[in-house]
């Protein structure tokens, strides 16, 4: 038997399992005195809380009036994703952490969508401030989306599938033009 898949396999259930439990893990601060913990606070310029909040939509809450039209997209983009994987080359070492990190991640979402009423569990909230301002405050992203390890998986897989795409683009495109050296010297 070969385990052509067994990195994305690895890392897919991985994924899914520390985002199931940090979720868990989350759900102490629902219905506690305590509804968020402060992870620390760095001078006004970077904070991060553990905030526990719902969301029946994709990013941003979009989506939010149609969580059973998300929960089947998620199913097909797994599907998809293991049907077409020959074309995705996930035989390629590099691309079998990027689609198990992806497919990990839409299954962590698509847990909660099934197990926990339809709603996704976020609760990694931070804020960061990152251009000083006249006033001597600092302006940035005080509230930017709260998430979850699964988002950040899907995330990251994105960006690492961007970047070896426009690599593999790169180098093809350096071989072409090798090629017509090539035969303009023959």
């Amino acid at each position: 038997m070969q385990l052509t898949y067994v990195r994305f396999w690895c890392l897919g259930l991985a994924v899914l399992v520390v985002d199931q439990i940090t979720k868990s893990w989350a759900g102490r601060f629902r219905d506690g005195a305590q509804k968020y913990m402060e992870v620390f606070d760095w001078d006004g310029f970077l904070s991060l809380n553990f905030t526990y909040v719902t969301n029946p939509g994709a990013s941003f809450s979009m989506f939010s009036d149609y969580p059973e039209i998300l929960t089947c997209l998620a199913v097909v983009a797994l599907l998809s994703i293991w049907f077409f994987r020959q074309a995705l080359e996930m035989d390629r070492l590099p691309l079998q952490f990027v689609f198990g990190g992806i497919c990990g991640g839409i299954a962590g979402n698509l847990t909660d969508r099934l197990f926990r009423g339809g709603e996704v569990v976020d609760f990694i909230d931070f804020e960061f401030y990152f251009i000083p301002a006249y006033n001597g405050f600092w302006a940035g992203l005080r509230n930017f989306p709260i998430f979850n390890v699964a988002d950040s998986a899907i995330f990251v897989g994105v960006v690492f599938y961007l970047y070896f795409g426009f690599q593999d683009a790169r180098r093809n495109q350096a071989e072409v033009a090798s090629n017509e050296a090539s035969a303009e010297e023959v």
